[in-house]
């Protein structure tokens, strides 16, 4: 990503992303946009283990969508775009 970034003459990984996934971009700054003035409010546990006081990650299962999100801490988050994404949390940890 950062060579590309280069040969296109983007300062940034993250400016790279914006212009290849224009949807996911618009999606989070609809989101961040909606947190900041409060038209959602973020939980304060994670939707699927339920652990409390965890920072918690907004997740997008369709872009289209950008407000409706899954509110999920670090772990649970990596765990939906990994190698086990879509199963059962208890499979996953069994």
């Amino acid at each position: 990503m950062i060579q590309i970034a280069a040969r296109m003459g983007i300062g940034s990984r993250q400016r790279v992303e914006q212009l290849l996934q224009p949807e996911k971009h618009h999606a989070r700054t609809v989101l961040n946009y909606a947190v900041r003035v409060g038209r959602i409010t973020r939980p304060l546990s994670c939707q699927d283990c339920g652990g409390q006081n965890r920072r918690l990650h907004a997740h997008h299962a369709n872009y289209s969508r950008p407000l409706t999100v899954d509110w999920l801490c670090v772990a649970c988050h990596s765990r939906a775009h990994g190698p086990f994404a879509g199963l059962p949390r208890t499979l996953v940890l069994a």
